[in-house]
């Protein structure tokens, strides 16, 4: 009888033990510090040899959550760190006094450490507003009216000098996956009609947007550097000890 009662007590320990082991991944996820610096390299694209695509497909802001929006981040796992916990403000200050960079943001978040498809997507928008000088579609607005643009409305909005979404995942080791548009004004000539009826050429501003697409793994604790001929990230994954 008490052998019986002995067993029937290990085996409902054991079933809660599974129990209560089933239910844990989702409370252990290990949690993780990022730390992200953007900047800008200050060179005239007309200087590199690179082809640069005239239209690029629209980045994905889908499920994406803003870096502007601390309530929206934290709902979706983000919480933002203070400023006290950066650790790469030397590298900051470095690209401030360097005359051939312009750092964009320096960010530092927490999050925990999830796959590709469920960590979360941070969208950004940072550096010089152009939305009073051009439309979205790049086109200036001292020359263009609206419709002229194919716009169905004038209206401004935000034209971030840059835009687009980063996540960090885990699989393994760390991932970083950084799609960016920088935009920058530069000159184009548009062929224009004259009021005789021909056609002229005219030299007129227009925004044109660089594309930065990178998919990296990383080490954690190591900073690393995401290179583009136009700009660059500096990042580092810091395990929550």
């Amino acid at each position: 009888m008490r052998q019986r009662v002995m067993k029937k007590l290990i085996i409902l320990s054991t079933l809660l033990v599974s129990t209560v082991l089933a239910s844990a991944p989702a409370l252990a996820a290990r949690a993780y510090d990022i730390e992200v610096i953007l900047f800008q390299r200050l060179v005239a694209p007309g200087e590199l040899e690179e082809n640069w695509p005239n239209e690029l497909p629209a980045i994905d802001y889908a499920n994406t959550l803003s870096a502007a929006n601390q309530a929206e981040l934290e709902q979706g796992g983000v919480v933002l760190l203070p400023a006290s916990s950066k650790q790469m403000t030397k590298q900051y200050q470095a690209l401030s006094e360097h005359g051939q960079f312009k750092p964009l943001a320096h960010l530092i978040w927490r999050q925990a450490e999830l796959n590709q498809d469920n960590a979360p997507v941070i969208r950004l928008a940072v550096g010089q507003n152009f939305a009073g000088d051009y439309y979205a579609n790049g086109l200036s607005r001292r020359w263009h009216t609206a419709s002229q643009a194919g716009l169905s409305q004038s209206g401004q909005g935000i034209l971030p000098e840059l835009e687009g979404t980063l996540q960090i995942f885990f699989q393994h080791f760390a991932f970083i996956d950084a799609n960016f548009d920088l935009r920058i004004p530069t000159e184009q000539h548009v062929s224009v009609q004259t009021a005789a009826g021909t056609s002229a050429s005219r030299l007129e501003s227009f925004l044109k947007s660089y594309r930065m697409s990178d998919l990296r793994r990383m080490r954690g604790g190591e900073i690393h550097y995401i290179d583009h001929p136009l700009m660059g990230i500096i990042v580092q994954v810091r395990p929550v000890p």
